[in-house]
């Protein structure tokens, strides 16, 4: 059994704590020092951390991220604490994904915002209801394959800030040095050093299930296509090796012939 622990002016027993629980996205890149003393997951350049939802009196809702020490005054491992959270997480914190259209509209007091063009690949936002630090999404099992399925597909993550992330469908038509341009360029001038995650971009293979960086994917599908023989090739063996091993027939009167 846990024990009970004092956060600011509440005692909060584990099994209270379970349904408190929800992973948040950050960069490693200067957390260094942070990811030290927290609890966490590694996922590409960024790492997953857990946070406790937490309401003052007052109904302000704060949270505090979990610790090591934390987990130690609990008694629970950090293995224990990332299986309940991610268990718990998908329904006390639900994932929200929606259309950049629909966010808009909702951001707009409802007003109606233009679709894109027929063929054209629209923008996903991923995040939680309540879009306060639902980039953690990304860590929700099955969420990933969730999205292919309604994207129909393969898709890129662009790493909006730590609060959400953006999902376009890999057609083929944009590169993702286009992709990676866009997303450093709204960095700079538009998401505070704090809410950034990273400059690069990511990719989803619905096939084979594989999240990476979209440069990664580049590199495993130009292998895989290196590796694959063509048709000519595979006809062209095959013609070298009948020249070294001529055919044989019986001929009319039981006799081998040789063509």
């Amino acid at each position: 059994m846990s024990n009970t622990v004092r956060i600011g002016n509440q005692s909060i027993s584990y099994e209270q704590a379970k349904d408190m629980l929800f992973p948040e996205l950050i960069p490693q890149k200067g957390n260094e020092a942070l990811l030290s003393v927290h609890p966490h997951d590694k996922v590409e350049d960024l790492a997953v951390l857990y946070r406790l939802d937490l309401y003052s009196g007052d109904g302000t809702m704060m949270s505090a991220r979990v610790t090591q020490g934390l987990l130690d005054a609990f008694g629970v491992s950090a293995e224990q604490m990332k299986k309940d959270a991610l268990e718990h997480a998908p329904v006390t914190h639900p994932a929200s994904f929606r259309s950049m259209e629909e966010v808009l509209s909702e951001m707009m007091g409802g007003m109606p915002v233009p679709t894109p063009d027929d063929g054209q690949p629209r923008l996903y936002v991923a995040s939680t209801e309540t879009m306060n630090r639902g980039a953690g999404v990304l860590a929700y099992p099955d969420f990933l394959q969730e999205a292919s399925e309604k994207i129909g597909g393969n898709f890129f993550i662009l790493p909006s800030s730590i609060h959400e992330l953006l999902f376009l469908k890999d057609t083929g038509d944009i590169t993702r040095q286009e992709l990676t341009s866009m997303v450093r360029s709204v960095n700079a001038a538009e998401v505070s050093p704090s809410e950034q995650l990273s400059d690069n971009v990511y990719h989803y293979d619905g096939k084979d299930r594989v999240f990476e960086l979209a440069e990664k994917y580049e590199a495993r599908k130009t292998e895989r296509q290196t590796e694959k023989p063509s048709l000519l090739g595979t006809l062209g063996k095959a013609k070298e090796a009948q020249k070294d091993h001529p055919a044989k027939v019986k001929s009319g009167k039981g006799q081998e012939a040789v063509i």
